[in-house]
């Protein structure tokens, strides 16, 4: 894996587990938020890597990494689960079946279970590439699950931690790309 891409999802995830480390909340919690976080953000550059190699050549080198970085997004994505099937669930599987957010979980869970499991040459030799291409693709919709599931279990927009409000990561970003969008829009005047 190139040095650079690598040092950077390490300090990003590592900044999510300072993120995590902030709120006085259970274990389980936050091991739970962390794996997902640092799942979708896995899940993110790996989407990414694709689009951003075909439009600027400074990118296509990393498009070999896209499957390491994908399984290790898969692999945060299966502590996830593990970790909400313990604590909440306890182990009973039918219990997921009952709310909407589990079951669109569950459904991303098998897409990615099965982009992960696909994603090596020997699959590629045997099902053709088209096919494993098409299994590829799949994750997006596997994406768009994970967005539904945030969403639909989310408590909302903000963390309430006593008496004080944090962003939570997400709402960070937006905020980010706004105040660089004005910025790009004084800029240009």
């Amino acid at each position: 894996m190139n040095a650079k891409l690598f040092i950077v999802i390490l300090i990003s995830i590592a900044l999510l587990a300072v993120y995590h480390a902030l709120f006085q909340l259970p274990v389980l919690v936050v091991l739970a938020r962390f794996f997902a976080l640092a799942a979708f953000f896995l899940l993110c550059v790996s989407l990414l890597i694709g689009p951003l190699g075909v439009f600027w050549d400074s990118f296509k080198p990393l498009i070999k990494q896209r499957r390491l970085i994908g399984i290790a997004g898969f692999a945060f994505i299966a502590l996830h689960f593990l970790v909400v099937f313990h604590s909440q669930f306890r182990f009973d599987f039918f219990l997921i079946l009952k709310e909407t957010k589990y079951l669109i979980a569950l459904a991303a869970l098998v897409v990615f279970f099965a982009m992960a499991i696909t994603s090596n040459n020997f699959t590629i030799r045997k099902i053709s590439f088209p096919n494993w291409k098409l299994v590829q693709r799949l994750t997006y919709i596997g994406f768009a699950l994970s967005l539904a599931h945030f969403y639909l279990d989310s408590n909302g927009l903000f963390i309430r931690a006593g008496e004080k409000v944090f962003l939570n990561l997400a709402e960070a970003i937006l905020l980010l790309l706004v105040f660089r969008g004005k910025k790009w829009q004084v800029s240009k005047k």
